[in-house]
């Protein structure tokens, strides 16, 4: 369920097929449609523009639902871990400005072919965009884009499943999140736990109302937690803190030119719309507070801790998975990250995040995640839970 190499690849690479297939066909229509017959009047100035906003916070709010719509780049930084080849380095940075590229040139011509055939008006009142488009040029063939909409969304609901699911598990391993959202499947490493929660969780955000304004909401908190996890970049590089030896490295001023680009975006939208955001920066507030009250403290309550671990135990047996533990990386020595699952049971107690300590309290035997015997999960106790 999920694994990169079994169903999220092949579900990803089917429908970039299905997508790229879309846009190049209704890109050559509007070219049709522009070059043989002169559909060009809604380019002009006085057209294409008339009635709208140019000011700052129309903009920066305009930005906003931009950012949320094509911020499908971001997929690749949560899935590194599953990405295997051997010239890592070289390839993740191709593969970003590749991607970037090409999205782009691919968006952008695609518009032109929206606006060439379409009004201004018409593309704002439809709810869906190439449905209309294609009423408007092939008439009949109309009928099959909502089905080849339907396999587009599929793509980009498993893209997002596939990253968020990886950014949860990442921060269970280090022990930001109940243990129980670390667990991955032995045979695949599919985070099966966090791809659950994750899935009811946006099931339960579809039930709020409002995309539009739940946008806003997240948005703000998004740009706080992107300022921030800059900013930690941007530090780290400062202070030289050793890091995975098959890190990919950029120079310093790209992490704090995106820390001051998010946070001239935050700006404006707080003057215009204090409401929404009050709601977004109380959100981001609410985990800093939940961090110093339930993760920091070095004791915490017994009761939540036998919670997790009986959690936890309940998810291997019902998934049937493992707790990986987080990788650590030495200070005199930056060591790549094993993606070894450790469960030793007393050694180097006192520095171990919570899901290493409950591994160590559920089984005592050490597995590997590449080498994992599925026989050995049955070995899985809770006599110490």
């Amino acid at each position: 369920m999920f694994s990169l190499n079994r169903v999220a690849a092949r579900i990803q690479m089917a429908s970039m097929v299905a997508k790229i297939a879309a846009l190049i066909m209704i890109i050559v229509i509007g070219l049709y449609f522009m070059i043989f017959k002169g559909y060009t009047q809604h380019f002009s100035k006085d057209y294409a523009f008339k009635g709208s906003d140019w000011s700052p916070a129309q903009i920066v709010l305009a930005l906003y639902q931009g950012n949320w719509a094509y911020g499908g780049y971001t997929i690749l930084n949560y899935g590194m871990e599953d990405i295997q080849i051997k010239n890592f380095k070289r390839t993740v940075p191709l593969a970003v400005i590749f991607g970037l590229f090409m999205s782009a040139g691919v968006y952008v011509l695609a518009n032109v072919a929206y606006f060439a055939v379409l009004t201004p008006q018409e593309i704002l009142n439809s709810s869906a965009v190439a449905t209309t488009f294609a009423q408007e040029t092939v008439g009949s063939f109309s009928y099959a884009m909502p089905a080849l909409i339907a396999v587009l969304m599929l793509g980009s609901s498993n893209a997002e499943v596939f990253a968020w699911s990886r950014y949860i598990q990442a921060g269970a391993r280090r022990g930001m999140m109940p243990t129980m959202l670390s667990l991955i499947h032995p045979d695949n490493d599919s985070p099966r736990p966090a791809v659950f929660f994750h899935t009811v969780l946006s099931m339960a955000f579809c039930l709020i109302g409002d995309i539009y304004t739940l946008v806003n909401y997240l948005t703000v908190t998004a740009l706080l937690s992107t300022m921030f996890s800059v900013g930690a970049l941007a530090y780290i590089k400062w202070k030289k803190i050793p890091v995975s030896t098959t890190a990919v490295k950029f120079h310093i001023i790209w992490p704090i030119l995106n820390f001051l680009i998010n946070a001239a975006l935050i700006v404006i939208p707080v003057i215009v719309e204090p409401v929404k955001s009050a709601v977004g920066f109380g959100l981001f507030i609410l985990g800093i507070v939940s961090y110093f009250v339930f993760i920091r403290p070095t004791k915490r309550m017994r009761f939540l801790m036998k919670l997790d671990a009986l959690t936890t135990f309940v998810c291997q047996q019902f998934f049937w998975a493992v707790v990986e533990a987080a990788p650590t990386y030495k200070k005199e020595n930056a060591e790549e990250c094993s993606g070894t699952v450790s469960h030793s049971t007393e050694e180097n107690k006192a520095g171990r995040s919570p899901a290493e300590s409950v591994a160590s309290s559920v089984t005592s035997t050490t597995l590997s995640r590449r080498q994992v015997n599925p026989a050995e999960v049955q070995e899985l106790s809770v006599e110490k839970l």
